[in-house]
């Protein structure tokens, strides 16, 4: 019942279409904050503008306004403004553009009410937001009292609700007994996602005024059934409303324009003008050269039949002419097809059928399309943006968006290897996301090393054909780098290492399939490569600086998670340190690499092994009891550990280093958990206080370093 009073609701607007001749869309568009004449002062608020009963020229309903006393404000106060004994009623009638509402309001006998002391707030819809209703409805409305009086009630609020007010809230109860939803979008102000809030605070006596522009329906209330004034044909109904003017020539390239002139019956989606203006040049071009596809197009926005907006409700998908169904999901208010299309207007009646109209245009699934870049703006993962073209590079190039990504692996030599066989699944970030890097300068260090840009470029490729149908919440896919990216799923939204977004999926080329991602990725093990300069350290030159590094979990967890402290790991649980580090801290951890154990003379690692004690007592001396990040470090001559002796710290300004006892170079830093930080060292530390045997063999190939029974094995 929800659902259908829902589109009982959208009826109203709906019927704008049919009986507007010309009309335009019904779109709610933002309303530009007022300009003021030379000298004026603005103080902005909800940016419609605002204006008081007293004023002797009356605002147009462009939304603008112009102060006539220099120096002015926009926004009134309610001293001195007032007019001495004016209501409400007074008010709308000295405003000169709410004619049909004082009617109505008169027919319903409300005058009294809103004459009363109150205060009270009214949405008033002007003379246009009625005139847009089809007089059918209106005469219905008249002839039912007790309806009129439901509606009109439903835009008056009790107590004085001012601009600032109603920016503040998300709903507000009316006399009718239902709320009006509050949505704030930029400088739009709309009400249950419909009426636009067009000027503000125009006060009386008894409570204050503000302009909408369309009707507000209850959405429990059901409407007096009306014909669509327009009584033509689809086509007919299309011409008339003023805002299909591309989808009528795209209709008579294809010769479908006859069709939907016939008996019928038929349900169109119809894509407005604004739909089309956001498909790319090249995909709009690819549909005009190729006509068999956009006659599929075409068709898989047209049912065989006439379904009402409750007949949709009603539906989990649609058959199409096309033959490929619809999937129909409501979602609270909204109704969306395939997950990507939202329902704006329902039910303009024709004489052989009825139109919906829709804010994107769908795609067939089973819909492949060559070198046509991106097929929608959208931000949603669906399947029907799949295309198929020739190589993922020729793809990525025809697209624009991925110079950054295709300069950095033709300067790595990776292109050559994406120009094979595969199969391939890259994911490929966007110029944009490049741009967070260049801006943090680390951009700047990547190109300066190539073998760590390989890595971060190589942490996106996985060596294996993987589709947005392949992927489930949790699941994790191996690099060509050796890592893996972590999958997430939060409501229409899939996350990889839970902080890059799929933007569009399955771009299909002949050796594999692009996904396109809004960050850069960065390999979990990323802090632990070498980065030279001096902002290593002053400058904290991690991933985290730009978001892109940020890892949840403890640092046990994150410790965990990296392959490069695999020994560390082993050698906390050998001793049980690990849930210590799993606690709530924080602590500040200096982690040794594998090859810093790997490092170690084999009599010192045979030692370790026998003596747990001693082997704590290492560990110990690698965290402190506090959340020390790099510029603490920096600040810091030494700082003292759990096991009780302290850390030297020296700044090698010259080598750009940081040393820990004059032999530890800090190698990555910053890496953030929920109980504290981690810093990445390429040497084991030792206690001043503990005697060790002389290396007496250099050092172990990390691959011997694997745990036994001895961790540090």
């Amino acid at each position: 019942m929800y659902q259908k009073v829902l589109f009982s609701l959208m009826l109203v607007l709906t019927l704008v279409l049919s009986a507007c001749a010309g009309g335009g869309s019904n779109t709610a568009t933002s309303v530009p904050a007022t300009t003021p004449a030379a000298g004026d002062e603005t103080t902005p608020t909800t940016g419609v503008t605002t204006t008081t009963a007293d004023e002797t020229d009356t605002p147009e309903m462009d939304g603008t306004t112009t102060p006539e006393d220099e120096g002015g404000s926009t926004t009134p106060t309610t001293e001195d403004e007032e007019p001495a004994g004016m209501t409400i009623i007074g008010a709308a009638d000295d405003a000169g553009d709410f004619t049909t509402l004082l009617s109505l309001l008169d027919a319903a006998d409300l005058t009294d009410t809103l004459e009363g002391d109150g205060p009270f707030t009214v949405f008033a819809p002007s003379d246009d937001a009625f005139d847009a209703l089809p007089p059918e409805l209106v005469d219905e409305l008249l002839a039912e009292p007790d309806v009129l009086s439901q509606i009109l009630l439903y835009h008056v609020v009790d107590g004085e609700v001012m601009a600032a007010d109603v920016l503040d809230a998300e709903s507000l109860d009316t006399l009718q007994g239902e709320p009006i939803t509050v949505t704030v979008d930029g400088d739009t102000v709309m009400l249950n996602d419909i009426a636009t809030v067009t000027e503000t605070d125009i006060t009386a006596d008894n409570g204050v005024i503000h302009v909408i522009d369309a009707v507000l329906i209850p959405l429990d209330l059901e409407l007096p059934t009306v014909e669509g004034s327009g009584g033509g044909d689809i086509i007919e109904t299309l011409e008339s409303a003023g805002d299909f003017s591309s989808l009528l020539a795209l209709l008579e390239a294809t010769e479908l324009t006859d069709t939907l002139m016939e008996d019928g019956p038929y349900t169109v989606f119809a894509p407005t003008d604004a739909v089309f203006n956001s498909v790319p040049t090249e995909v709009y071009d690819f549909l005009a050269e190729n006509p068999d596809i956009l006659t599929d197009v075409l068709l898989y926005h047209v049912v065989d039949g006439t379904l009402m907006s409750e007949d949709i409700l009603d539906a989990d998908e649609v058959e199409t002419l096309q033959g490929d169904p619809i999937t129909v999901t409501v979602d609270g208010d909204t109704v969306l097809l395939n997950d990507l299309a939202m329902v704006t207007t329902v039910d303009i009646e024709a004489s052989n059928g009825v139109v919906h109209v829709i804010d994107n245009l769908l795609v067939p699934p089973t819909l492949g399309m060559t070198d046509t870049g991106t097929m929608t703006d959208t931000e949603t993962m669906t399947d029907t943006e799949t295309m198929t073209g020739t190589g993922i590079l020729d793809i990525a190039a025809a697209d624009g968006n991925f110079t950054v990504l295709l300069t950095a692996l033709e300067g790595t030599g990776l292109d050559s290897t994406l120009q094979g066989e595969g199969p391939f699944t890259v994911f490929a970030p966007t110029d944009d996301a490049f741009v967070v890097l260049g801006e943090a300068g680390i951009l700047d260090t990547l190109t300066e090393q190539p073998e760590l840009l390989e890595q971060v470029l190589l942490y996106h490729v996985v060596p294996d054909l993987i589709m947005s149908d392949d992927l489930a919440d949790g699941d994790s896919v191996l690099t060509v780098q050796g890592e893996p990216i972590t999958v997430t799923f939060d409501g229409d939204t899939v996350l990889l290492n839970d902080y890059a977004t799929v933007q569009l999926a399955d771009i299909e080329a002949d050796n594999g399939v692009i996904h396109v991602i809004d960050a850069v990725l960065a390999p979990p093990s990323f802090a632990t490569m070498e980065m030279t300069g001096t902002e290593t350290m002053t400058d904290t030159g991690t991933m985290t600086d730009t978001g892109t590094m940020t890892m949840t979990g403890t640092i046990a967890d994150l410790v965990a998670a990296n392959p490069d402290f695999s020994v560390l790991l082993e050698s906390l649980e050998f001793v049980e340190l690990t849930e210590a580090l799993a606690g709530e801290g924080p602590f500040t951890v200096f982690a040794p690499t594998n090859e810093a154990f790997a490092a170690l003379p084999p009599d010192v690692i045979e030692m370790l092994g026998e003596d747990t004690e001693l082997l704590t007592d290492i560990l110990l001396y690698h965290v402190v009891g506090d959340e020390l990040m790099a510029e603490d470090v920096l600040d810091a001559e030494s700082v003292e550990t759990l096991e009780g002796e302290s850390i030297e710290i020296t700044v090698d300004e010259e080598n750009g280093i940081v040393l820990l006892n004059g032999e530890a170079e800090v190698i990555g830093v910053d890496v953030l958990a929920d109980n504290g930080v981690i810093h990445v060292i390429d040497t084991v530390l030792i206690p001043p206080d503990v005697e060790l045997p002389a290396a007496s063999s250099g050092t172990m190939d990390p691959a011997a370093m694997q745990p036994e029974t001895n961790p540090v094995r």
